[in-house]
């Protein structure tokens, strides 16, 4: 189980690396930004694969996408002083507490 949420925090990782660089290669015209952001997308896609063995698609994806969302508006508020709205804000209390339910369902569902 602990493999599972190893491989889950490198494809956040590399969600997080991914959407800043994108963001950095759009504000500088750098491409070696793009490129950075091309190749850490496609090793997380590599990633993704490999936590299919531990859980569902559906699970993984959701987890995915919901922590790296989590992550990157963090990120952007460190690296470009973005700051989330009232309601987004909301939004992401409401994301975490849909990860957090779905991690307790996930596991009461495995004890069984």
């Amino acid at each position: 189980m602990n493999s599972f949420y190893l491989y889950l925090f490198i494809i956040v990782s590399l969600d997080v690396v991914t959407a800043l660089s994108a963001r950095q290669a759009f504000e500088s015209g750098n491409l070696w930004f793009l490129l950075i952001a091309i190749t850490s997308l496609t090793i997380a896609g590599s990633v993704f694969i490999k936590t299919l063995s531990y859980r569902s698609t559906a699970i993984v994806n959701v987890l995915w996408i919901g922590l790296a969302t989590l992550f990157v508006i963090f990120a952007s508020y460190l690296a470009f002083h973005e700051i989330p709205t009232t309601t987004q804000a909301i939004g992401m209390a409401i994301i975490l507490a849909g990860i957090i339910t779905m991690e307790l369902s996930t596991d009461s569902a495995t004890s069984n």
